[in-house]
C-alpha cells in the first residue's frame, strides 16, 4: 500500500517538473519571439501607412502642376506615430517628401534596408520620395489656415508631426503648388 502511495506522489513530482520546464520554455523562448513578431507587424504596417501617404502626395502635387491654375486635389495623409513626414524643398527645381520613421522592433525592415541613411542607422527608417521637375513651380506646405509648419533641420524642409490630416493640393494663381495639411485626428 505504501508503495501505490510513493509511485502517486512520484507522479505528481514527474508532472510538476515536466509543467516548470514548459513554463520556462515559454517565458525565455516563446514570448520574447511574440514581442519581436507583434513589434515587426506594427513596424510593417506603420512604414506601409507612411509609404502610401507619402506618394499620394508626390502624385497629387505632381499632377497639380501640371494641370491649369486653380486645380485643387484633396486627399488624406496618415503619419503613425514614431513617423514624420518632411515636405523638402531644399532643391527647388526637384523637391520631394522626405518619410522618417523609428522601428519599434530594432531590426531590419526589407523596406528599410537601401533607404537613404542604411546601413549607418538600422532603427530608422529615411527615405525621400521625390516629386519629380514642376517646371517653374514652386513646392510649399503650409497647415491649416496658410499657418506655417514646423521646420525639420533647415527653413526649407517642413515637418509635418504624427497624425491623420486632410490635405489640400492646390496650384495657386501664381503658378505655384502648395499643400495645406489640415488635423482632422
Amino acid at each position: 500500500m505504501e508503495s501505490a502511495i510513493n509511485m502517486k506522489g512520484q507522479a505528481t513530482i514527474e508532472f510538476l517538473l515536466v509543467l516548470v520546464i514548459c513554463l520556462a520554455y515559454i517565458a525565455a523562448i516563446v514570448q520574447p519571439n511574440v514581442q519581436m513578431a507583434s513589434d515587426s507587424m506594427a513596424d510593417t504596417a506603420g512604414l506601409g501607412k507612411l509609404r502610401a501617404s507619402a506618394d499620394k502626395l508626390a502624385n497629387s502635387t505632381q499632377y497639380a502642376a501640371m494641370s491649369a491654375s486653380g486645380t485643387k486635389e484633396t486627399l488624406q495623409v496618415v503619419v503613425p506615430q514614431g513617423a514624420s513626414l518632411i515636405c523638402d524643398i531644399t532643391e527647388a527645381t526637384s523637391p520631394s517628401i522626405r518619410i522618417q520613421f523609428t522601428l519599434r522592433s530594432k531590426g531590419a525592415v526589407a523596406a528599410c534596408m537601401s533607404d537613404d541613411d542604411s546601413p549607418a542607422n538600422s532603427a530608422n527608417c529615411n527615405r525621400a520620395i521625390p516629386i519629380g521637375p514642376l517646371g517653374t513651380a514652386e513646392f510649399s506646405c503650409t497647415g491649416s489656415g496658410g499657418a506655417p509648419l514646423p521646420t525639420a533641420g533647415s527653413a526649407d524642409e517642413q515637418l509635418v508631426q504624427p497624425g491623420i490630416y486632410s490635405v489640400s493640393v492646390e496650384k495657386l494663381a501664381s503658378g505655384d503648388v502648395q499643400a495645406t495639411f489640415n488635423v482632422v485626428q
